[in-house]
């Protein structure tokens, strides 16, 4: 984009066209306009007022001595030198920049501000709403691209190339917000975290592996392209949920954020029953069991400092429980389900505090003990 200065052309000379046409007009209280040849095709002044054809168009050297290379008046540019940071700065108002006028939703950038500033300050002010706004958002675009955007993706060769597919789009737009709301590395997506923790998530992938203690079902083909496809849900609901959704909800304190992270994470799957065609009982003993899931898994977020090491325990999860023929005994489904609940408070009790993040990064404790929290690692 040209810069005002060069859009506005040499309109706008301050000489008294009377001094130099004696026969021309005014046409307006504004100072006039001198339209020469290389700028017939501005016609707008600065103020917005349309010129006529009449006038000499020669460009003298008066012209020249008050008005300099670009026909602008000094007074005019220090003025607009005056207005532009205000334009630029000017929240939510739609302002005119010569013969660009940009819009309520738009910054100086290019960016839309719905998704920028404006949402994020939203969410910082608001984290529980703003929370649920995001997981709305998530689970409506991840519905649209697989039942309505894209076709039926389903080759001999790999299966599960559609849900590949769609995971693998709404984790790209999950990182947009999260790199442009600058929480790549706060909410634990763009880091490896305390890597002396990762074996934390050991109890919770030996619980998952538990499930395929019978035997797992299928071809080469189907199995690998159950594997690789679960794996791009694991890594999108890992960083949607506990990456941006959990990152949203840090100014509750750690155990709320983790309460909250769980609930939403269940009536997220009740999409399962209304578009993918489960079954309303399979439906509701899966929402509980990821309720329970979602909020032992924010616990180790926290206590980590990273999604990444979480992605293998739903991948892993989900696919010894859709391979594995049957289903485990009652007795050891309840088993698991306290063990969720236990070891989710005793990670935020032990880890929560030091762990938990506001908006904008912010924890407290020693910068070494949060490595994904480096410098530059806040939001806008």
């Amino acid at each position: 984009m040209s810069s005002p200065r060069r859009r506005a052309g040499a309109s706008g000379g301050a000489v008294d066209r009377h001094d130099q046409a004696p026969n021309a007009h005014m046409i307006s209280p504004q100072p006039p306009t001198i339209t020469t040849a290389a700028t017939a095709s501005h016609r707008n002044t600065p103020h917005g007022h349309t010129t006529g054809s009449g006038g000499s168009g020669g460009f003298t050297g008066q012209h020249f001595e008050q008005c300099g290379s670009s026909g602008i008046p000094a007074a005019w540019r220090g003025a607009h030198r005056e207005r532009t940071p205000a334009a630029r700065t000017s929240p939510g108002r739609a302002v005119s920049r010569g013969h660009v006028r940009v819009g309520r939703f738009r910054g100086y950038r290019g960016y839309p501000r719905i998704v920028g500033s404006r949402w994020k300050g939203h969410v910082t002010r608001h984290p529980l709403r703003g929370a649920v706004e995001l997981t709305l958002a998530w689970h409506v675009v991840l519905v649209l691209f697989a039942e309505v955007i894209l076709p039926p993706l389903a080759p001999s060769w790999f299966p599960d190339l559609g849900a590949t597919v769609v995971n693998a789009v709404c984790f790209a737009g999950v990182w947009c917000v999260l790199w442009r709301w600058k929480w790549l590395r706060a909410s634990g997506v763009a880091t490896p975290g305390r890597g002396r923790r990762w074996w934390l998530g050991l109890p919770m992938l030996l619980v998952a592996c538990s499930w395929a203690v019978a035997r797992v079902d299928g071809g080469a083909s189907v199995i690998v392209s159950s594997l690789v496809s679960l794996l791009w849900v694991g890594i999108n609901e890992e960083a949607y949920s506990r990456g941006l959704v959990q990152q949203a909800l840090g100014p509750l304190g750690a155990m709320r954020a983790a309460v909250a992270v769980g609930v939403l994470f269940v009536l997220g799957h009740i999409q399962n029953y209304l578009f993918f065609g489960a079954s309303l009982d399979d439906t509701l003993w899966q929402m509980l069991s990821a309720g329970l899931f979602g909020f032992v898994c924010a616990g180790l977020r926290y206590a980590i400092g990273s999604v990444w090491p979480l992605v293998l325990v739903p991948a892993f999860d989900d696919f010894f429980q859709i391979r594995s023929p049957g289903s485990a005994p009652d007795w050891w489904e309840a088993t698991v389900y306290v063990f969720y609940v236990a070891f989710g408070v005793w990670l935020l009790r032990r880890y929560g505090t030091g762990g938990a993040t506001g908006v904008d990064g912010a924890a407290a404790g020693s910068p070494d003990e949060r490595p994904e929290e480096a410098p530059g690692a806040g939001a806008l």
